[in-house]
């Protein structure tokens, strides 16, 4: 038996890799396997919840606290031309010449 071993209980095993920065673990106590999140886990959990949350407030705090700048949004209709409608601005090209033969 090595001396690791000796100070759990016989009941009671994990299955990790002891590593220093595990988010979870699995757990055997008696013939049942139970999930564990260990404390760095549950910081890290948090710190990834937080930190957007609290951005997101700030965010729209700011934006909430700055004025509304002012929008024209009446339609103006520009006033009718001064042409005839008979003029149109699309005009037909001319007929091409025939070539001079030399």
């Amino acid at each position: 038996m090595q001396q690791h071993e000796s100070k759990i209980p016989a009941r009671v095993k994990s299955k990790t890799n002891n590593g220093r920065f595990d988010l979870w673990f699995y757990q055997k106590i008696g013939e049942r396997w139970y999930f564990r999140v260990t404390p760095f886990g549950l910081i890290v959990f948090i710190l990834l919840t937080l930190i957007p949350v609290v951005l997101l407030l700030t965010l729209w705090l700011v934006n909430t606290s700055t004025p509304n700048k002012e929008v024209n949004v009446n339609i103006n209709v520009p006033k009718a031309s001064p042409t005839l409608p008979d003029n149109t601005i699309i005009k037909q090209i001319p007929q091409p010449t025939p070539m001079k033969s030399r």
